[in-house]
């Protein structure tokens, strides 16, 4: 079973197969660059949940965030590892 099929298997039997940490990681290296509202919507975690799990990323510098350019209240996260 390859990785896709894992998730929504895990998806359909509503199953937890990543950790918040991992969702992100994941969430970045398929669709890049994100706005923070963006990926914690998207993974479906909680606020407090969230950015815990980011802060633990940043701190061991696989994530940064960073201000837009175009809107200054809007961080955007990147992944700082390269996606294999």
């Amino acid at each position: 079973m390859d990785y896709n099929n894992i998730l929504v298997f895990a998806e359909n039997h509503g199953v937890e197969a990543l950790t918040t940490e991992g969702k992100i990681i994941s969430y970045l290296g398929k669709n890049g660059t994100a706005r923070v509202k963006e990926v914690m919507y998207d993974i479906d975690t909680s606020y407090r949940g969230f950015y815990m799990a980011l802060e633990r990323l940043k701190m061991a510098n696989l994530v940064r965030s960073e201000v837009s350019k175009h809107d200054k209240r809007v961080r955007l996260l990147h992944l700082n590892i390269q996606p294999s």
